[in-house]
């Protein structure tokens, strides 16, 4: 291997630093090898010497090995972020976990007091009784939350598609928060273009995804706020959009980027009364891949935020045996695991 005639100059630079003991820092240089291949690299030589006379040794990095040098610091570096993330995550979740534990001990406590001293009855106990039974739900969010988001990441998520109303099956699930919502002052107005349609739908997949975006919605929007559910119907695409819409804090559109990655909450540090395990949008991310939605997001700051879940409309072939399904107007649609689902929201 020889060095190009036009960097030759690289080559006697190097020997002039070496005479006068000096470094040479790496500098570009092209080879040229056997078969005639041009090589580019970088060339650095340190002097030394050896009773008396001076030698030279030169370090020579072909472009290759600088490419993988550079792609192997740029994975250590999203290792080591990615591992400070995880920390944070857990050290976070650890915190999620004791809060409603803390409370329900306490709770416990004082029912046991109480019991003990046959005072048992009254408003109060029946309050202790609430705050036990909704913080045990609200742990059972948060672990509802993990395992699904583990089943996703390890690949053993079900997708079960099954032909329902979409229109009714969303209007359920916003019509289970609405009180909730009412009772932080926050009005929820549901809207649609077309008063039914059948498809193909993951109601599982749906009702996760829709309650975490309502929690957010609801966490994030001030007293006499608004939330603006709406189904729309494009024929033409052969799509129907659901969409979310809140009058909240917004999100600062650095942070845009952010929000569906795992582990991350864009709202640390500046919502000192907000929590949240940093799993909910990452989730919502990964279960709208795993059903063949589209999610995005629009959102200004300190006026609001709007998501698009948007499915394409199909069906199950009739021999299926759910494929004829149809959710009856009376019908309930797990209206008890939406309830528990929102409890996480409830600041205790």
């Amino acid at each position: 291997m020889k060095v190009h005639p036009e960097y030759s100059h690289v080559l006697y630079k190097g020997i002039e630093n070496i005479k006068h003991d000096k470094i040479s820092a790496f500098d570009d240089i092209k080879y040229i090898d056997s078969n005639g291949k041009v090589i580019d690299a970088k060339v650095g030589s340190v002097p030394f010497k050896i009773n008396n006379n001076i030698f030279k040794l030169s370090v020579i990095k072909t472009m290759e090995d600088i490419k993988n040098i550079k792609k192997l610091k740029k994975k250590i570096i999203e290792r080591d972020k990615h591992d400070k993330m995880k920390m944070e995550f857990f050290v976070n979740m650890s915190h999620e976990l004791k809060t409603p534990l803390n409370l329900i001990f306490t709770s416990t406590q004082l029912i046991e007091s109480l019991y003990n001293k046959n005072k048992l009855g009254g408003e109060s106990i029946k309050n202790h009784i609430n705050l036990t039974k909704q913080n045990s739900y609200r742990l059972l969010k948060i672990i509802n939350d993990l395992i699904e988001f583990t089943r996703m990441e390890t690949g053993f998520y079900h997708v079960n598609l099954i032909n329902k109303d979409i229109i009714l099956v969303i209007e359920d699930i916003v019509m289970s928060v609405v009180d909730y919502a009412k009772s932080k002052g926050v009005q929820i107005i549901f809207d649609t273009d077309v008063e039914e349609l059948t498809m193909a739908i993951d109601v599982n997949a749906l009702e996760i995804i829709v309650l975490n975006l309502l929690s957010n919605a609801i966490k994030f929007t001030d007293k006499d706020g608004y939330i603006y559910v709406n189904m729309i119907y494009k024929e033409n695409e052969n799509k129907i959009d659901i969409r979310i819409e809140d009058t909240g804090i917004g999100i600062e559109e650095d942070k845009l980027n952010l929000i569906f990655k795992r582990f991350n909450n864009v709202n640390k540090g500046f919502v000192g009364n907000i929590n949240g395990s940093g799993i909910g949008l990452s989730m919502i991310k990964s279960l709208s891949n795993l059903i063949n939605a589209k999610i995005s997001v629009e959102s200004e700051y300190g006026k609001g935020s709007i998501f698009t879940i948007s499915l394409n409309i199909s069906h199950k072939k009739e021999d299926d045996r759910n494929s004829n399904y149809k959710v009856k107007k009376n019908e309930p649609l797990n209206v008890e695991r939406l309830v528990v689902g929102m409890e996480d929201i409830y600041n205790v």
